[in-house]
């Protein structure tokens, strides 16, 4: 179905596992919430495991998040936490770890649709347009935007309000 020069030379010998490229901070949390064992010698026996050190860094990005408690520590191993409510709320949420907890802080003060405008358009590339080689012009742009905050998350709020507005007089 396909040509013979096609598959020797554009299709790979080997491709590197997916478990390489997922991110590892949403696999910790759904082996978490599981509850059949610690994340790190779960992971250790995958067919193609992240490095030890990853997954310690991963524990410690979980802890700063608040996805896992730092208080239930043992001697054997200092990296393990419990799944916090937060943790919960971030396993059932399809976009990245800093972003829920965006969304779910958004939840509890009141600013869920602000929160929810910010974590799409930052789950984006870029938001704004950049022309080529007009960065700075387009950085200037982008900070009438966020007026005097020099926030870029309050510019992306205004500049989408301003384009929400926009289209509703059209």
């Amino acid at each position: 179905l396909i040509r013979r020069n096609f598959w020797t030379d554009c299709i790979p010998e080997k491709s590197e596992p997916e478990m390489l490229h997922c991110p590892l901070g949403s696999a910790v949390l759904k082996l978490k919430k599981l509850d059949i064992g610690e994340p790190k010698a779960l992971l250790a026996t995958a067919l193609s495991p992240p490095s030890a050190g990853d997954i310690e860094r991963t524990m410690i990005q979980l802890k700063e998040l608040g996805a896992l408690t730092t208080c239930v520590q043992t001697e054997e191993n200092l990296q393990d936490g419990e799944l916090t409510f937060l943790g919960m709320v971030l396993t059932q949420l399809p976009v990245e770890l800093h972003l829920g907890k965006l969304i779910v802080l958004g939840h509890v003060f009141g600013c869920l649709e602000e929160c929810l405008i910010i974590a799409a358009a930052l789950s984006l590339r870029n938001f704004f347009a950049i022309p080529f080689k007009k960065h700075v012009d387009a950085y200037r742009k982008k900070m009438v935007f966020a007026g005097n905050s020099r926030s870029d998350c309050i510019a992306i709020l205004n500049a989408f309000r301003v384009s929400h507005l926009f289209q509703l007089k059209l």
